[in-house]
């Protein structure tokens, strides 16, 4: 991922705001002004429906199939046999049975997950009876474990971002682990597990998309029906009063900032799409940056 590209979001955001401000000078305080109020109404209603639209086009269209997704990688001992691989891979040179993993996950919702990793931690540091890891260092493990096993089930179908929301989830709050596993371990169906998983892990991720998918698209529309809307009534005069255009020049500023957040929120969408990986679009870039990352600090909180 390259960072040294990280000027080129400040050049966008400078050139946004210079070609507004010299538009809206030329258009004079009028014209300008109402640009202004249409800007600002298209912001105040894309923020407003995006939300909600996003949710139900979520629910109606998206819910559904991420469920038969996850459901199809998914057996009564995938989560058992994925974390004998992660504790295999943390090199404590002991042999991990899985059966032993399969009886601690057993009745997992009756267990609190410290309980969980405690019998986890005795059994690990008793299998040649020697101590291979303190329980400070061998228990956060655990949980990034957790947190990585379910990020790998849900990218073998589903958009990276929404697996990396996912581990990060858990990596905030184990505590809901315990009755995960509890229907990952259901030997009949993990349809229940899948539905879990996508409704409290993937949802917020993919929610999110549809949400900056849905403002960008309604700034835009409703940006373009409002600067019709106020040519079709002002017609093409301009006024010649030098105080007109510069005050008309600074109405340049407010559009300016709405641009460069459609843009952030565009380049957002390319983070999460490309997973962070693209060579101009990561995080790392846009961090490095002193006007862009402003915009796009803000995007986040969408």
């Amino acid at each position: 991922m390259g960072t040294e590209f990280w000027w080129f979001y400040d050049v966008i955001a400078v050139a946004i705001f210079l070609i507004c401000i010299f538009l809206s000078g030329k258009k004079g305080i009028l014209k300008s002004g109402l640009d202004v109020a249409g800007y600002i109404l298209a912001v105040v209603v894309a923020l407003s429906i995006s939300g909600t639209m996003a949710e139900s086009l979520y629910t109606s269209n998206i819910r559904g199939s991420n469920i038969k997704k996850i459901d199809k990688h998914l057996t009564s001992d995938t989560f058992t046999e994925m974390m004998c691989e992660y504790l295999d891979s943390l090199e404590y040179n002991v042999d991990i049975k899985q059966e032993k993993l399969n009886n601690i996950f057993d009745e997992a919702d009756e267990k609190t997950i410290e309980e969980i990793n405690d019998e986890i931690y005795k059994y690990i540091n008793n299998i040649n009876g020697r101590k291979v890891a303190e329980e400070d260092e061998l228990k956060p493990q655990l949980i990034e474990g957790y947190a990585v096993v379910i990020s790998r089930i849900i990218s073998k179908e589903l958009n990276k971002f929404a697996a990396e929301t996912a581990a990060e989830s858990i990596r905030n709050d184990p505590e809901t682990m315990p009755h995960l596993i509890s229907l990952l371990r259901e030997p009949e169906s993990q349809k229940t597990a899948a539905t879990y998983i996508a409704d409290n892990y993937t949802a917020p991720a993919y929610k999110k998309i549809v949400r900056l998918v849905l403002f960008v698209a309604l700034l835009v529309v409703i940006i373009i029906i409002a600067l019709f809307v106020v040519r079709v009534f002002t017609g093409d005069k301009n006024t010649d009063s030098t105080t007109s255009h510069i005050v008309g020049g600074l109405a340049g500023l407010p559009k300016g900032a709405v641009l460069t957040a459609a843009v952030a929120a565009m380049v957002r969408l390319y983070v999460i799409l490309g997973s962070n990986e693209m060579l101009f679009f990561n995080f790392e870039a846009i961090d490095k940056s002193f006007i862009f990352k402003r915009f796009y600090d803000l995007i986040l909180t969408l």
